[in-house]
């Protein structure tokens, strides 16, 4: 009993050494190669799921770049719908009305986090 806890000391002492941190040199490189601003090019593929804890997270930039892109989305969607409105396609329709309330959704949550007085600092 004794000889088995010695070893898993041991084995749990040798794993400490693999965390070592960079040099800084490389720590430093890293830094310089970050973007300023983190933003969004695309509309994040789980975007329907985003909820409020999620988007309190977030940067400003890329809060930004999320508005302008839900306003895209928004333009899209709503132009599919009066196709399909159009051509009688009810559950084309019926997606694209639940898709304008998502965004819908997002933009007020996105305005409601811009507005936390947490976020001034």
């Amino acid at each position: 009993m004794l000889r088995s806890s010695a070893l898993l000391v041991r084995s749990s002492l040798r794993r400490a050494p693999a965390l070592a941190a960079r040099p800084r040199s490389l720590a430093l490189r890293s830094l310089s190669t970050l973007p300023a601003e983190p933003t969004f090019s695309q509309l994040p593929p789980n975007w329907r799921k985003l909820d409020y804890p999620a988007l309190e997270v977030m940067d400003t930039s890329e809060l930004k770049s999320l508005q302008d892109l839900l306003a895209r989305e928004h333009e899209r969607v709503t132009v599919q719908r009066v196709d399909a409105k159009e051509q009688q396609r009810k559950v084309l329709r019926v997606e694209c009305d639940l898709d304008l309330k998502r965004i819908a959704k997002i933009e007020t949550w996105i305005e409601a986090v811009q507005r936390d007085s947490r976020r001034n600092w």
